[in-house]
């Protein structure tokens, strides 16, 4: 996962509170930032790993993220970001994983995550990698092809958003593979 710089995605990631709701287009017209960001340190840029890539397991916590189910991995300058950016997570470190974070909110008030994604095709390049989003209750889940011409070094970045509404003051903010049983997922 990258998100759009307070914005969001397979490395970086933005939340943002919303007053209407998010047309297809206005993600591609959105500005690197937005003016509020809760997510913090979308773009995982935790000092403390090393270039290459490092596998974490539940319950592992970096930041304010918390690897809280399987594995994921950080992989550090291995793979090309927007405006080389920020690191990026695999949804899938040796088996499929989940990372989350709690994110302060305002029952009732609608936000919108935005995000850019792609997978990692290094194993399994004909199979679709899939990922789901919650933010409380509620749940949004992509699939994932390999687009042609698809490295390290052209990712192929493709940008994402959900809208979803708080129901308490405290909201689960969860990026989770949805690929089961391969050692790359989605970024």
């Amino acid at each position: 996962v990258k998100g759009l710089r307070q914005a969001t995605a397979a490395a970086i990631v933005g939340l943002a509170a919303t007053q209407r709701p998010l047309a297809a287009q206005d993600l591609a017209e959105t500005p690197l930032s937005l003016k509020r960001n809760l997510a913090i340190d979308g773009d995982f840029n935790d000092t403390s790993f090393q270039p290459g890539a490092s596998v974490l397991a539940a319950p592992k916590k970096f930041g304010p993220w918390t690897v809280d189910m399987g594995s994921v991995g950080m992989h550090v300058g291995e793979f090309d970001t927007p405006d080389g950016l920020g690191n990026v997570i695999d949804l899938n470190g040796t088996r499929s994983g989940s990372l989350f974070q709690a994110i302060t909110t305002v029952p009732g008030e609608k936000y919108t995550v935005r995000f850019l994604v792609s997978g990692y095709w290094s194993t399994n390049p004909d199979r679709p990698r899939a990922l789901s989003l919650r933010f409380g209750n509620e749940k949004v889940s992509w699939t994932l092809n390999r687009p042609a011409g698809w490295a390290k070094t052209n990712m192929q970045w493709q940008g994402r958003s959900a809208e979803f509404t708080a129901t308490s003051t405290t909201s689960g903010l969860r990026f989770s593979s949805e690929s089961p049983g391969m050692p790359d997922g989605a970024l």
